[in-house]
């Protein structure tokens, strides 16, 4: 598979680039800030006869660079009968009901898909998305991806395809794993702290009570609010531990102070346990450097690498992202991709594709070499 890494800083740049480009390339998988016109971006795409996979990001990641306030992108070219991207606009914000309707085009594609999801509109439920998807589809499907982001307005980000620009939905590349090898791993490493607290009342993604008090309230002694209404707590995820067992991380995303609810990033089932966590310094690099190495021992080879990092992650370790960035993509020296995320897509070790938050997806991506050649 032949991979082209831009950086830019313009669209009019972007579409230089493009133009330099061979007749060969397909698809073009766009990351790109709010300052640049996503309508923009895909048209000048779609002129040079490339399919589109794209999202707003809060920072970009090319090669091993980061970007500030850039266009980054990858161009492959892959055959058209190993792929379909698709946009999925909801109006209506019904994320479980979304989830459906991609479940049921994903089934429609290639008898061994795997699915890689941008999702837009921030405040919307990241799991009843994926709930959504895996009902119809079947629970076994691979699903990596983030969830578009900005450094703007929390409240406006963007999933796009060559034909249209989705403030609220998602947009699909679905890979055929009979012609495209795709692997992927995520990791975390913030703790939890403290007496877990017990969610005696939640409605999908709004927590309303901890212990039997307005959830506001119990958190609010422990973290300092910042506004009177909206906080945004990227450094400060809660760990979840769902009553079948399974644990997330959870963001929040808005305390509303007139019902003393938290609406988080995806849903926390009533009967969770809730605790604080603390960022674990130098922690949450060496996790991304342990389960990268993981990850290699299973993947000898990549065409090329996608990164899925939560804003949280850069925000907590500074310039030490860019080591964590630069130690994944030198595991396999392949052309690497990314951006920071407001969620990411993607399964722990031991577990299936879940939403989670403030976590470093790695996907590796390649196609088999033809019968004869050596791997690349």
């Amino acid at each position: 598979m032949q991979v082209q890494v831009i950086a830019a800083q313009s669209v009019e740049e972007f579409s230089r680039r493009l133009a330099s480009l061979g007749p060969d390339f397909t698809l073009a998988i766009v990351f790109a800030s709010d300052r640049h016109d996503f309508e923009a971006i895909r048209r000048a795409a779609a002129e040079h006869g490339l399919d589109v996979f794209g999202a707003s990001s809060a920072g970009e990641i090319a090669g091993g660079a980061i970007l500030e306030d850039g266009i980054a992108a990858t161009v492959v070219d892959l055959p058209r009968d190993a792929y379909r991207v698709q946009a999925f606009p909801s109006p209506d914000h019904d994320m479980l009901a979304l989830g459906r309707r991609i479940g049921d085009w994903i089934g429609g594609t290639f008898a061994r898909p795997a699915a890689l999801l941008h999702q837009s509109g921030p405040l919307l439920d990241g799991e009843a998305l994926l709930k959504g998807i895996h009902a119809v589809a079947g629970a076994a499907l691979p699903v990596f991806g983030g969830r578009a982001a900005t450094n703007g307005d929390i409240l406006k980000t963007w999933s796009f395809d060559r034909t249209r620009v989705v403030p609220q939905g998602a947009v699909v590349l679905v890979l055929d794993r009979d012609k495209v090898e795709i692997e992927a791993t995520a990791a975390a490493g913030w703790k939890p702290i403290g007496t877990p607290k017990t969610v005696t009342r939640a409605d999908g993604n709004v927590v309303h009570e901890l212990d039997g008090q307005p959830a506001l309230e119990v958190i609010s002694r422990y973290l300092p609010l910042e506004r009177d209404i909206v906080q945004v707590s990227p450094l400060h995820p809660f760990h979840i531990v769902r009553p079948d067992g399974t644990s997330v991380l959870r963001s929040t995303m808005i305390w509303n102070k007139e019902d003393g609810s938290v609406l988080m990033a995806g849903s926390v089932p009533e009967g969770s346990k809730c605790s604080f966590t603390v960022a674990a310094g130098q922690g949450i690099k060496d996790a991304t450097v342990s389960e990268t190495a993981a990850l290699r021992r299973r993947v000898e080879s990549a065409d090329l690498l996608l990164l899925y990092s939560c804003l949280g992650r850069l925000m907590a370790l500074g310039p030490i992202i860019e080591d964590e960035v630069g130690g994944v993509c030198a595991a396999w020296g392949a052309p690497a991709l990314g951006f920071f995320t407001f969620g990411e897509f993607g399964r722990l070790p031991g577990a299936g594709s879940d939403f989670h938050n403030n976590t470093c997806v790695i996907v590796a991506i390649s196609t088999p070499a033809p019968p004869g050649e050596p791997a690349a």
